[in-house]
């Protein structure tokens, strides 16, 4: 339990500090300050946004694990190895944003997205608004996570007794980064700093989660080949 509880807050953390969540964040930040609203509104909607992450990655995290509980173990190995196969095909584009950011296939959110996201920004500003754009956000952005959530629930189910309790906690680590900016945010962080801060770091950022997906992706597969005790 221990082991997979490590596992499992560390590749939380790793994985919500990417470009594309920070960058609906900023562009929240820089419209609601635009619109002179108060640093502490501007706080709790970004707060806001984030339960809105937690609740979406929650529901997906239970329903994923309800779903592989209650299939044959053997099929769920099987499905183990095929996500963690899909885990480091991903990690190694993640990787790639580290030397060559932005050429080639990305994670990226879409045009139309950006659109979508830019237009809401700027035309809701009440704290639920920020709640409603977390899950919106959340979506938008499951094909950079879903394999992931998918990888851990195989992981919960085979590997620990209180498996339904386990996507909570990864929610709850996914959240907690976002959560402290939204804090900083709250007592006057500038956003220009914090928009310097993410492009200085994106590289990084994206190297991060590649070698996420490659450590877990080869972690699932000696873990089903019987080489680690991960419970």
């Amino acid at each position: 339990m221990n082991t997979l509880l490590v596992i499992t807050s560390i590749g939380a953390l790793i994985a919500s500090l990417n470009p594309c969540t920070l960058s609906v964040m900023i562009m929240a930040i820089s419209s609601l300050l635009g619109k002179s609203k108060h640093p502490r509104h501007t706080g709790s909607y970004v707060g806001l946004f984030s339960v809105g992450i937690f609740l979406s990655y929650t529901i997906i995290g239970l329903l994923s694990t309800l779903i592989l509980a209650n299939l044959p173990v053997g099929l769920v190995g099987y499905i183990g190895i095929l996500l963690a196969l899909i885990l480091v095909i991903f990690g190694v584009f993640e990787i790639k944003d580290y030397f060559w950011y932005g050429r080639g296939w990305s994670f990226k959110l879409s045009a139309r997205t950006e659109s979508v996201i830019h237009d809401w920004t700027k035309k809701h500003h009440s704290k639920r608004r920020g709640f409603l754009l977390g899950i919106y956000t959340s979506l938008r952005l499951s094909h950079y996570t879903l394999v992931m959530i998918f990888a851990y629930a195989v992981l919960f189910v085979l590997a620990s007794p209180y498996y339904l309790s386990m996507p909570i906690i990864w929610a709850l680590w996914y959240i907690a980064p976002l959560v402290i900016l939204s804090l900083f945010v709250a007592s006057g962080l500038n956003v220009h700093s914090f928009l310097a801060w993410k492009e200085e770091t994106k590289h990084i950022m994206r190297l991060s989660i590649g070698l996420l997906y490659v450590a877990l992706g080869w972690t699932m597969l000696v873990y089903l080949a019987g080489g680690l005790h991960i419970a």
